[in-house]
C-alpha cells in the first residue's frame, strides 16, 4: 500500500522556537497525493504556503484540518503556531 502515515515531535531546528514534547503533530500521508490531514494536541493557528513562499490557506485555532486536495504536485509548508505558549514551527509536505 502506498499510503503512508507519518507523525512528528516537533523538535525541528527552523529558527523558531522549540516545541515541547508532548506538542506531537500527525499530518498524513506525507508524500500524498490527494489531500492532507493535520492532527494537532491543542487549537493552533495554521497557513500553507507553497514553496515560491505564497500562501496557499490560513485558518485560525483548529485542532484537525484536512487540505491540499486541489494543491498541484510540489513541495508546501506548513506553519502551526500555538497562541497559548507563542509557539510555532514549521513543517514540509509533499503533493505527489
Amino acid at each position: 500500500d502506498s499510503t503512508a502515515s507519518w507523525t512528528e515531535d516537533c523538535n525541528l531546528s527552523t529558527g523558531f522556537d522549540d516545541i515541547q514534547e508532548d506538542l506531537a503533530v500527525e499530518i498524513y500521508p506525507n508524500p500524498g497525493r490527494s489531500g492532507f490531514n493535520l492532527i494537532l494536541p491543542k487549537s493552533a493557528d495554521i497557513s500553507v504556503f507553497n514553496a515560491s513562499g505564497i500562501a496557499m490557506e490560513h485558518h485560525a485555532l483548529l485542532r484537525y484540518l484536512q487540505f491540499g486536495h486541489d494543491y498541484q504536485p510540489g513541495v508546501y509548508l506548513v506553519r502551526i503556531y500555538f497562541p497559548d505558549d507563542a509557539k510555532e514551527f514549521v513543517m514540509k509536505i509533499i503533493k505527489e
